[in-house]
Order: C-alpha cells, then structure tokens, then sequence
C-alpha cells in the first residue's frame, strides 16, 4: 500500500514538472507590500525635456524625439505571456538569452488588445479575490484570476545610446505600466515601481555598455496598489505609454517648472521659475526669455518675468506663450529647456468656480484614456475636440 502511494506520488510530481518544467506559483513579495512601492525610483518630477542648445530647443515640437537628447524606446519588442507567475530563474534577463521563440509586441500597448491573456471590465467590484493586500488568493470558479491567477508579461528590448551622450547621465523613463514591474539592464536589477498612471524612471548610467545593450520588464496584472487603482473602467495590462531614455547633464537640473500667474482685473502676468538642481550640481545660473503666441519675444529675466498685459489663456482661445530657459556654469549653457506657458487664474468664489474672472462650468468625460483601436494608447491625435464632444 505504501509503495502504491509513493508511486502515485511520483507520477503526480511528474506530471507536474512535465506541465510546468522548474517552475511553480510564486508571488514576488514587493507586489503584494503596502509598505514597498518602489525600488531605486529617481524622484518625481515634470516632463521638462532638455535639449543641448537654444538650436534645437527652438526647433522643439510636441514629439519627445525631436530633442537630440532624447532616444524612443518605442516600437516593437520581444514579449511573453503566462497566466500566473512562476519561480524561474533570471537567466531570460541577460542579453545571451534565447528569445526566438517569443512573441513580439508593440510599445506602446495592452497586453490584452494584442489577443494576450483576457481584457476585463468591472464597476466596483475587484476582478480577484479581496483580501488586502494580497491579490494571489483563490477567487470563485466564475472569476477569469480563478484560472488567470495573476497574468505576467515579460518583455526584451534591445538598444544602443549615442556616443555623444558621453559625461552625462542617462534615465530610463516609462510613462506608464500597469500594475507593477520589475526592470533589468543587461542582466542586472535596476529597480521596482508601482503607481500606473505616473511616470517612472531609474538612472541606468553605470549599467550601460557600448553598444548593444538589454532591457528586460516584468509586468504583473495586478498588485497591492490595484486595490487603490480600482475605479469603473477595464482592467488592461502592459506598457501603455512611452519608454525613452534621456540625457541629462550631471552638473544641470533635474527638474523645472515654469509657474504662471495671471490677474483678469488689469490683464497683467508673471512667469516665475522652480528648479531642482542634479544631487551633485552646485547652483547655475538661469536666463529665461519669454515668446508670445505668435513667436515675438515679450520679456527676459533670470528667475521670473513681470508683464503689464498678456493673453489670457482659455478653452475657447488657447493663446499659449513659450519660455527659453538656459542653463548656464560659467557663462557656458549646459542645457535649454522649451517650457509652455498659459496665463489663466482659477479660483472659488462664494461657493461658484470662477475662471479668469468669470462664472466657470465643467462639463467632462470620464475617458479613462481609453480609445476603441489602442485600448489604453489613447492620444491627442485621436482625441478631437469639436461642437462640444470628444470623439
């Protein structure tokens, strides 16, 4: 009888090793800690791009390559998929590792537009079981994590940097991954992040190698953080929004911001600048010249720009100024950056919203950036405003 059980246990263990191969269920412990949201996280700050000279910053549009120190990530990439996670070794991290047998999928997207894994809409109710702050538990049969426990997508890309980034820092950035993941370069560990609607980024400077080099991003469905990302929309997967890698001057900013400030009284403005120097800089010198809407320069300063009139910035008439900002160290620029400026004052006024002077009312939609072809890659480009509706 003994030997009967030992034999039927060893055809059960082989079965499953035959399913599975090494690997069985795990949860990583960060995805499920309140207390562990990130991991070797750079601090949060705008997207304030910069560009080595006035040349290109004038030439600067909407699109985040047009600064010769920005490089996209964007396009395709090598991709696979698992229902749960697994314990694997991370071997699929470094650049020797076999990926030809994987799938590929585009940067931007969902993993679930792309026929991976199923695309989920609730209201209020989680899609797993409620159990906070776990997200592993079994849920009833009924539920898709009954079988889709935790969907998992691995991803791989391959880049280079251009030579002339040499002497300055480099940062990986993600404009957007839902819920949580894990990123390598090159086989080692760069970090962890939470939060899918806010960028993250992770200097990668001293794990880069000339030339080829290997990102790799695991991407967990759901997290601890899901419990708080729970809102009446569909519940989709992936890296939804941009990946680049921008350089940054060691001795520059890290971040700035130009604040605004406008009185509909006598239609006067300011322009007032916030920096936040690299952790190693020491101070440098800002010179700020401020552009109308129609490219005539309307002031100059240091730090902050007063002006006696200026166009009000509204829905209707969207006048929008632009700021050059050099960054000087010893009468040498460093870095320009191309600000946008809106002039516009919103306030609360004896219980009614009061814009630029006047009575204000909203009237919105709850897009949840989601568009019918891209899933969560909405974008201005297919976001048309006209006769009072988006389409």
């Amino acid at each position: 009888m003994m030997m009967n059980r030992t034999v039927l246990l060893l055809v059960w263990l082989s079965l499953a090793l035959a399913v599975h191969g090494e690997n069985t269920i795990t949860t990583p412990q960060e995805i499920e800690n309140p207390e562990v949201f990130e991991i070797n996280k750079l601090p949060p700050r705008g997207n304030a791009w910069p560009c080595p000279d006035l040349a290109s910053a004038r030439l600067w549009r909407d699109g985040i390559t047009d600064s010769p120190w920005i490089q996209s990530l964007n396009g395709e990439w090598k991709f696979r998929w698992l229902a749960q996670p697994v314990v694997e070794s991370s071997a699929w991290t470094n650049s020797n590792f076999d990926d030809s047998t994987w799938s590929h999928i585009p940067v931007p997207s969902t993993w679930e537009s792309e026929d991976y894994g199923k695309p989920l809409y609730s209201n209020y109710r989680y899609p797993f079981r409620v159990n906070p702050p776990q997200v592993m538990g079994k849920p009833k049969p009924k539920f898709t994590s009954f079988k889709h426990r935790n969907p998992v997508g691995y991803y791989r890309k391959t880049f280079s940097v251009p030579a002339e980034w040499d002497g300055h820092r480099k940062v990986l950035h993600f404009g957007g991954v839902r819920s949580a993941m894990f990123v390598w370069l090159n086989g080692k560990k760069m970090g962890f992040s939470q939060g899918s609607r806010l960028p993250a980024e992770f200097d990668i400077t001293d794990a880069l190698l000339p030339g080829d080099n290997q990102l790799a991003v695991q991407v967990f469905k759901y997290s601890d953080g899901s419990y708080l990302e729970d809102q009446d929309f569909w519940r989709l997967s992936g890296i939804f929004r941009d990946v680049l890698i921008t350089a940054v001057p060691a001795d520059g900013l890290w971040d700035l911001y130009a604040q605004s400030d406008y009185d509909p009284k006598s239609g006067s403005g300011s322009v007032k600048l916030h920096a936040t120097k690299m952790p190693k800089a020491s101070e440098v010198e800002t010179r700020v010249t401020l552009y109308s809407p129609d490219g005539e320069v309307v002031g100059r300063g240091m730090r902050e720009i007063l002006l006696n009139k200026v166009r009000p910035w509204s829905p209707e008439s969207p006048q929008l100024y632009v700021a050059l900002v050099e960054v000087k160290r010893e009468q040498r620029v460093i870095e320009v950056f191309r600000l946008p400026v809106a002039f516009r004052k919103l306030e609360i006024r004896d219980d009614l919203l009061v814009f630029n002077g006047q009575p204000f009312k909203i009237r919105g939609v709850n897009r949840h950036e989601c568009d019918p072809a891209n899933a969560l890659g909405a974008n201005l480009l297919n976001i048309h405003c006209g006769d009072g509706r988006l389409e």
